[in-house]
């Protein structure tokens, strides 16, 4: 198991949010709404293997990405095709995914002490 706070565990997380938009798309009957989300999910698996190889610079943009993803996947819950869980279960994917960037970038700021 690896530790909260690194970019390897951010990207990780970001390559199985990628990969639950997919399964949201399969789960919605190939929905057009729903199909709309396609593009974010490949920029989601896109953003995960930059996280994984360690382009910390790459996790500050991941990280507001984030953080105005939850913003919309919470916008949506009451008129999208998903389920209101299904959503729910995605921004709560999405906070913890910027909570592990944050600890990590917080950790790794210059002048840090550790």
């Amino acid at each position: 198991m690896s530790n909260f706070a690194t970019l390897g565990f951010a990207g990780r997380l970001l390559i199985v949010l990628a990969a639950v938009h997919v399964i949201a798309v399969a789960f919605t009957g190939f929905d057009a709404v729903a199909m709309e989300t396609l593009p974010w999910g490949l920029l989601a698996a896109i953003s995960g293997v930059a996280l994984t190889r360690g382009w910390r610079w790459f996790g500050w943009c991941a990280l507001l990405g984030c953080i105005v993803a939850v913003g919309a996947v919470l916008g949506g819950v009451g008129i999208s095709p998903l389920p209101d869980s299904a959503l729910y279960s995605l921004a709560a994917l999405l906070a913890l995914t910027a909570a592990s960037l944050f600890a990590t970038l917080w950790k790794l700021r210059p002048g840090a002490i550790s």
